[in-house]
């Protein structure tokens, strides 16, 4: 979404294309062009703020919660390929914080990564849950992913 290389670590000036946006987009494509949109209020004297969130916004539900909920399906928590895979995330009362700060205090324009933990390896987020589950982690290949997952 914000153009850059995989491997690369995003900050909050990726994705600030100059490009005008007249209103708001529907559709899941669209989130950069809706991104744009929000920042280009500012200029137009509106205090608007981009938060971005990280796949991982965790707490009892979201993507943790499908993960562990799907292990227990399978009997084993997978990831995909060689360990590499990694992802930031945050816990939800954290982003709730930062959503309130956000709303109370910061100037238009503002973009913010909601990121408590940096690239976290999904290969240890699959050995957490497989501990707790008294099971044992599995690799799948990408081409295996889809299959697994059903």
């Amino acid at each position: 979404m914000l153009g850059i290389a995989p491997g690369v670590v995003a900050t909050e000036n990726d994705g600030r294309s100059q490009q005008q946006i007249e209103g708001p987009v529907s559709g899941g494509g669209e989130r950069s062009d809706n991104a744009r949109f929000v920042l280009a209020l500012a200029k137009r004297g509106i205090r608007s703020v981009l938060l971005r969130l990280p796949p991982a916004t965790h707490g009892d539900s979201g993507f943790i919660a499908a993960f562990v909920k799907f292990a227990r399906q399978k009997q084993a928590p997978a990831y995909i390929g060689d360990e590499s895979n990694r992802w930031s995330a945050v816990h939800r009362d954290d982003a709730a914080q930062l959503v309130r700060l956000a709303l109370e205090s910061l100037p238009a324009g503002t973009v913010l990564h909601a990121v408590g933990e940096e690239g976290v390896r999904i290969r240890d987020v699959a050995g957490a849950i497989a501990s707790g589950l008294g099971v044992e982690a599995v690799s799948v290949s990408q081409a295996e992913a889809n299959a697994y997952v059903g």
